[in-house]
């Protein structure tokens, strides 16, 4: 397996993609900005919002497509060897301050909501990222390296 490194932070992905074939999982990975890949992007965005709704959720995503690529920094998706997007993650930052993170409306008038704000705070110059909008088509039985979901 070949991991890549970057060596700053800033450092961005040459021309805003990044692709390589898995062979024990059989799809693509590709890993863009929105802005390199908007149709990409958009695939991924429309199977995030019909897998959240398949399991009742829909409140926690965003449905409008630009505002959803407008906070994303980078995004992963899975292609099958059509060429379908299978499955994927966003990534939102890096934040700049607590209220930047969704943990701050979720902890919102609870226990333990100032810790969460202070420990975001503390951590913040550091580097911090959101991963959301994890899915994955429901037919991983098909390849056994594949995640399964239940349906």
């Amino acid at each position: 397996m070949t991991t890549l490194e970057f060596t700053k932070p800033s450092q961005t992905i040459v021309g805003g993609t990044m692709s390589w074939w898995d062979p024990a999982a059989e799809c693509a990975v590709t890993i863009a900005e929105p802005a390199a890949a908007p149709d990409l992007f958009a695939e991924y965005h429309r199977g995030a919002v019909a897998s959240y709704a398949k399991f009742g959720v829909s409140d926690a995503l965003d449905g409008d497509t630009a505002r959803c690529a407008a906070d994303t920094a980078l995004f992963w998706v899975m292609t099958d060897v059509d060429g379908g997007v299978i499955g994927g993650v966003r990534t939102k930052g890096a934040l700049t301050a607590p209220e930047d993170s969704h943990a701050v409306v979720e902890w919102q008038n609870q226990p333990g909501e100032s810790d969460v704000r202070r420990m975001l705070a503390e951590r913040i110059p550091f580097g911090v990222i959101e991963m959301k909008a994890a899915w994955m088509r429901g037919d991983g039985a098909r390849n056994p390296h594949r995640p399964k979901l239940h349906a």
